[in-house]
């Protein structure tokens, strides 16, 4: 066992492997965690992985896509985008409504406006065609990225669903840059690393597992 327990509660296996001067600064949401990273006395563990966003790790791809039918320039609805996204590509599939006549790149066009939106107010009417909208999702970046929490820190009075809601959010340091071993954050979790946190530390690029 790599985790000892003591009269004060547990004590947690550092993982690190080497330096730790590349780290960084993630802004926690404590309402998002749970009770793999979160002890019931409300200690962030060392050395557990989590999302660039603060939220547990996801592995999630980005880039994400949407089809939906053209319209007049305006606002055109593309649900779950938000605001702080980034278009890739918009492109117009036209036609006379039954059968495809030539594709058009208009992102230069179009901006996202608000949640589910986009828009091309004076831009290129697609009226009758279709548009296939791919975009950079700043959340599932955010959590499709995994870096590992440097030092058990107090974060809320306990592990419960109420104790996490309760908690102020927080910053705490992280690894970005680095080796650690698996079999210690496993130790720390209490289980075996999801094929998501791996995919999740994969995308990292920076943090190897050994």
């Amino acid at each position: 066992m790599y985790r000892r327990e003591i009269a004060g509660g547990k004590v947690y296996v550092d993982p690190i492997v080497g330096p730790k001067d590349h780290k960084i600064h993630v802004p926690l949401d404590v309402s998002a965690l749970d009770t793999d990273l979160v002890d019931e006395r409300g200690f962030l563990k060392r050395g557990v992985p989590i999302g660039t966003g603060g939220t547990p790790a996801t592995g999630a791809n980005p880039l994400q896509s949407a089809a939906i039918a053209g319209g007049a320039a305006g606002d055109h609805t593309v649900a779950g985008i938000a605001p702080e996204d980034q278009l890739v590509s918009v492109l117009h599939l036209s036609g006379d409504g039954t059968n495809l006549q030539g594709a058009d790149e208009l992102v230069d066009e179009f901006t996202i406006t608000a949640a589910d939106t986009i828009n091309t107010a004076g831009g290129t009417a697609t009226t009758n065609g279709r548009l296939v909208i791919l975009y950079r999702s700043r959340a599932d970046a955010d959590a499709g990225r995994a870096v590992i929490v440097l030092e058990t820190t107090k974060v809320a009075e306990g592990n419960t669903a109420p104790d996490l809601a309760a908690a102020s959010d927080r910053t705490v340091a992280c690894l970005a840059i680095g080796i650690a071993k698996r079999a210690f954050i496993e130790e720390n979790l209490g289980r075996a690393l999801t094929a998501a946190e791996l995919m999740a530390i994969e995308n990292q690029r920076t943090i190897h597992l050994i």
